[in-house]
This record gives structure tokens, C-alpha cells and sequence, in this order.
């Protein structure tokens, strides 16, 4: 269930980079600087995002390690 949810969050951090290498080719310079701002604040954005949901992932997943180990080994309590 979090595979494509950490997948998705990182190809919006990637489509936020293309937004910024692409505004690297227009020529016009208000139009570059309006790219710039939007391009820099989504990744901001979702990095911020994305550095939550690793943080509540890797604490549920630290929770129920102990769990996965008893189950894959056979071990009953």
C-alpha cells in the first residue's frame, strides 16, 4: 500500500525538478521567473510531504517489524 504512494510522491518531486530544467529554456524572462518560483515551490512542497510520510512509514514499519519476523520464522507466542 505505501510502494505506490512513495512512488507517486517521488515522481512529483521529479516532475517539480522538469519544471525548473524547463524553465531553463524559455527565453522570456517573466515567464522563466514564473517557472522558477512554481517549479521551486512544488518541490519544496512535496519534499517537505514526502520527508513526513517516510518518517511515518519508517515508524509504523518499526513497530511491526518484531511481528513480521515472528510470523516469517513460525514462531508463536
Amino acid at each position: 500500500m505505501r510502494a505506490p504512494v512513495a512512488a507517486n510522491m517521488l515522481g512529483l518531486l521529479l516532475v517539480s525538478l522538469g519544471i525548473v530544467m524547463g524553465g531553463l529554456q524559455i527565453n522570456n524572462i517573466y515567464f522563466k521567473i514564473i517557472f522558477f518560483v512554481i517549479g521551486i515551490l512544488s518541490f519544496i512542497v512535496f519534499s517537505i510531504l514526502f520527508s513526513i510520510f517516510f518518517v511515518l512509514a519508517v515508524r509504523d514499519y518499526r513497530d511491526l517489524y518484531p511481528t513480521f519476523t515472528r510470523s516469517i520464522l513460525g514462531v508463536k507466542y
